[in-house]
């Protein structure tokens, strides 16, 4: 299992004005950093996912920004996100929610939670190699 960094301060939504990519607000229950995985508990707000704690593995998506309890967050749902450590991960691995609270994973936690895969682009880097997105699909309809 190896955990999926994120440098809170990079990450956005990759395309945002793309016709597939959804972005949605919600109000946060406590404090939650740019990157972290959120589910939406039984008052309506988004907290940490966790898939190793019954209800809240139901993740819904990532965080686009730090925010402290009761503060307005955009949730990216659908889409591809910048800001995350992928350089080393394969071309279209899976990546999954973790039973680390927010967290995102190369291995499945307690509950199997798919979150994305990691996709190629049509651009290079400096050293050539193709580069590589975060692509986020939360599943909105089943329950784990």
């Amino acid at each position: 299992m190896s955990a999926i960094a994120v440098t809170s301060g990079q990450v956005s939504p990759a395309r945002p004005m793309d016709q597939d990519t959804i972005i949605r607000p919600y109000i946060a229950a406590a404090a939650i950093t740019a990157g972290q995985l959120v589910y939406v508990n039984s008052s309506g707000l988004v907290d940490l996912c966790n898939t190793a704690s019954a209800g809240k593995q139901q993740c819904r998506g990532v965080a686009l920004q730090t925010v402290g309890a009761q503060q307005g967050v955009d949730v990216l749902q659908r889409g591809e996100v910048e800001g995350f450590a992928i350089s080393s991960l394969a071309y279209d691995v899976q990546v999954y929610a973790s039973d680390t609270a927010g967290n995102l994973d190369t291995a499945v936690g307690t509950k199997t939670v798919p979150i994305g895969r990691v996709m190629a682009t049509t651009t290079k880097d400096s050293s050539g190699n193709i580069k590589k997105l975060l692509h986020i699909q939360t599943d909105l309809i089943n329950n784990w």
